[in-house]
């Protein structure tokens, strides 16, 4: 891309940044390329989950008097002449990437720049003043996420099969994962599978779209039923946004690599961010921190002022979640071939939730002991008793799903429904989802309260928010599921 495309900014009064943003109708010739002058504020969210939302956001543009689409307006506005379509094909490419003060890269560009082709989605007209101050705002997601919504699916696990309608029904089963790959495939969202971290799944699916299933319906119900291969793990379909494509893999494979000694953070251990009460956090002290410790420029990054938590939220888990939630699960279904109902408890309990969150999760992050870090689930004898369960139902009965269904909502719960931060800090381009924020204080951690508060954080959603004053922020939320110690609460009572 040309300098003659791309603004250089100077952002937060110390860093520069390229920002390229076009907007293309597919009608009037080249995309017309948007200018720093005209874009009043931008907003990029990243969320881990891609099924709980796409990469999405807001652009604010200057509006005076119509300006994006009056031919008549100020000739020198790059973008006039461009008329909405209105349908879902507005499309909508965004660049931004750290740079010199020339122009030229000084990071990595897999690892740094934020590069997205969108669709605008929705639009507001910004109530103004008068009618030369005016705004407007589109609204837009992934691309390829509108085509998932828009869509009528086209697909059938039968198709796999040389002969479908000769084939038994076992035969036209597929691997959840498998079928999920398929599905985007045979809807012509190719390309959009990153192979190499892509979950086959443990069960098989024998499944075909109704007439009037979106791509996005097949997806939610797919992933209803996967579950990963070998831990039999809550599974993630996420955004590359290096690679550009979607990965699919179990929770424990991301906490496995956020490390769990105190001073080798693991490879998605992205950052080490410090708390700001008082003073500058510029300098890293040497007392005993919660989280793995050893900053490097590809993970565990600390940028001084920039890794420091200007405002923050923290709460804990809602304690209706927990109670309605956090209970036992088991399962049950109807066996059409033997005519007998089955109910499967063992691995829905609250005890086997435990003892696999714990395996899965807590233990490969950083605690007081060796062991690990604790679950930060608190049990009371309504609980561990049974007195208060949450009955789930499945129409699969002849495979070993309903075994682990229960045991699946648990997991998924405890994780994300868990303890929560959201916190205000000085931009950086090179932070996502699905990654691991280290939360310490300056002066070091100790107490109940800092073994919940302080420690490896897993990031859930990343927003970007530039402003036209030069302005860039970041708002991270992020969960956390394990304690650094034991909290010792009482767990005899009902």
């Amino acid at each position: 891309m040309s300098n003659d495309n791309v603004d250089i900014q100077l952002i937060n009064g110390f860093d520069y940044y390229a920002f390229h943003v076009e907007i293309n109708n597919h009608t009037i010739g080249d995309p017309k390329i948007l200018s720093k002058q005209g874009i009043l504020e931008l907003c990029i969210v990243e969320k881990f989950d891609y099924l709980t939302g796409p990469t999405e956001g807001y652009l604010t543009i200057f509006n005076g008097a119509e300006a994006l689409e009056n031919d008549d307006f100020d000739p020198d506005f790059k973008a006039m002449k461009y008329l909405l379509r209105n349908d879902g094909r507005d499309a909508l490419k965004i660049q931004i990437k750290p740079v010199d003060e020339n122009g030229d890269n000084v990071l990595s560009e897999d690892m740094w720049m934020i590069e997205y082709n969108f669709i605008i989605r929705d639009i507001e007209d910004i109530k103004s003043t008068n009618n030369m101050n005016k705004a407007k705002r589109l609204y837009f997601w992934d691309e390829n996420y509108q085509k998932m919504r828009e869509k009528n699916s086209v697909f059938s696990t039968t198709t796999n099969t040389s002969y479908p309608t000769q084939a038994s029904d076992e035969d036209r089963k597929m691997l959840t994962g498998e079928a999920i790959k398929k599905c985007l495939k045979d809807n012509d969202i190719k390309d959009y599978v990153y192979e190499d971290e892509f979950n086959k799944g443990v069960f098989k699916i024998f499944y075909t779209s109704s007439a009037q299933a979106s791509v996005y319906d097949d997806l939610i119900y797919l992933m209803k039923y996967h579950l990963s291969e070998n831990e039999q793990d809550v599974c993630i379909l996420n955004y590359r946004r290096d690679k550009k494509q979607l990965t699919l893999m179990p929770l424990s494979w991301y906490f496995s690599k956020a490390g769990n000694k105190s001073d080798k953070p693991g490879k998605f251990q992205l950052e080490h961010l410090f708390f700001v009460y008082d003073g500058n956090a510029s300098d890293v002290g040497t007392k005993m921190y919660q989280s793995p410790l050893n900053i490097d420029i590809t993970k565990d990054i600390n940028l001084g002022s920039v890794s420091s938590i200007i405002a923050y939220q923290f709460v804990d888990m809602a304690g209706f979640d927990s109670s309605q939630l956090i209970v036992s699960h088991p399962t049950h279904t109807y066996d059409f071939k033997n005519k007998k109902f089955k109910v499967f408890a063992v691995n829905n309990n609250i005890g086997k939730f435990l003892d696999i969150m714990d395996t899965n999760y807590t233990s490969k992050l950083l605690g007081r002991t060796a062991a690990g870090a604790y679950p930060l689930i608190t049990l009371n004898k309504t609980k561990t008793e049974n007195k208060a369960i949450n009955l789930e139902w499945t129409p699969q009965f002849d495979c070993d799903y309903p075994l682990y269904k229960g045991l699946k909502q648990l997991l998924y719960s405890g994780v994300f429904l868990n303890e929560c931060i959201n916190f205000w800090i000085l931009g950086s381009s090179h932070r996502i989802p699905g990654r691991f924020y280290a939360i310490d204080k300056m002066d070091g951690a100790k107490g109940k309260l800092a073994a919940k508060l302080c420690g490896q954080w897993l990031g859930v959603e990343v927003k970007h928010i530039f402003a036209r004053n030069g302005v860039y922020f970041n708002n991270i939320t992020a969960v956390k599921c394990q304690s650094f110690e034991q909290l010792g609460l009482k767990e005899s009572i009902e």
